[in-house]
This record gives C-alpha cells, structure tokens and sequence, in this order.
C-alpha cells in the first residue's frame, strides 16, 4: 500500500508551472482515448444496469477512457453486491423487525452480524474506493479535473512542420 499523496498528473503539473522544478515523468503524460468501453460479459444484470447508467455520465465529465474498463467493472459488480445485500435485509427484516436482517444467532445461539450485513459493509468499502477514483464524491470532485485533450504541437496541416519532421528545410 503506497502512502503520502498520489502522485500528481504531468499535465497538471504543466498547467501548475512545476514550481519545484522536479523532472516530469514521461510516461505519466499518457492520454488514452476518452470513450466508453465495451461492457464486460462477465458482469450480472444489476451490474450491467449499474454500468449504462453511470458510463455516459462519466463519459460526458471526461472521467472515462478506454483502459478504465476493468476498474469500472469492478465497481459495477461491487455496486451490484451491495444492492443484492441490502434487498436480502430488507427481506429479512420484513419477517421479523426485530433486526433479523442485521442481527442473526448462530448454533450456539450467540448473536452476530448477518451475513448480508457484512457483505453490503464490504461492497461499501470497495465502492468508496472506485468512487473517489472516479471522482464520484462531492470531496473527489474537488479534486480531480477532467483533462483535456492536449493537441499536437505542430498540425498535420502544417506544411512547415511537416519539413522539419521529415528533417528537411522549410519552404520559404
């Protein structure tokens, strides 16, 4: 587990000046193409409702490239655990409100957490992550920006720069 702050993008760092003047990491300025993957097959229906409703939303904040794939899919299933966990307490506890979807007694009549209850506490803690990763929380919000997409230093157009790729001279 990495401690201290994540490290900050290259472009950001551009943008911010670099005032500690510290080398950039190339590869850090990597900028995958902003679409919507393909929906793994892999995934539930609840996960895959999850998946084409939050997608176009992402999409349309520039949160989402075509290499999030598999961090969205994560989310998605765990978005869809936790719903399935919370649907099976809320049966529980229309059988008995006396707690039974939280609480249930064990063999030896010892009470302990139902075991819906531990898997919705789990699909929260995995769903908190995904959700600051992609900026889905109002503090998460205040810190990621969408980048944009940085276009080429010299156009394809351009026949003077064309020359100097090509390491001929340009034309007067």
């Amino acid at each position: 587990m990495s401690r201290g702050r994540k490290p900050k993008p290259a472009w950001l760092s551009v943008i911010d000046g670099n005032p500690g003047k510290r080398a950039l990491d190339p590869a850090a300025a990597v900028q995958p193409d902003d679409a919507i993957p393909e929906c793994p097959d892999h995934l539930d229906p609840r996960a895959r409702a999850e998946w084409g409703r939050i997608t176009p939303e992402l999409q349309r904040c520039r949160l989402l490239t075509t290499i999030d794939r598999a961090a969205l899919a994560m989310y998605c299933q765990a978005y869809s655990r936790w719903q399935l966990a919370e649907e099976k307490i809320a049966e529980a506890e229309a059988k008995d409100a006396a707690g039974a979807g939280l609480v249930v007694a064990a063999k030896n009549d010892y009470q302990m957490l139902s075991q819906w209850l531990v898997i919705s506490n789990r699909a929260q803690e995995q769903l908190l992550k995904y959700l600051t990763e992609f900026g889905m929380t109002p503090s998460a919000r205040s810190r990621v920006a969408a980048a944009a997409k940085q276009g080429s230093l010299f156009p394809e157009d351009d026949p003077i720069a064309a020359a100097r790729r090509a390491g001929g001279k340009a034309p007067a």
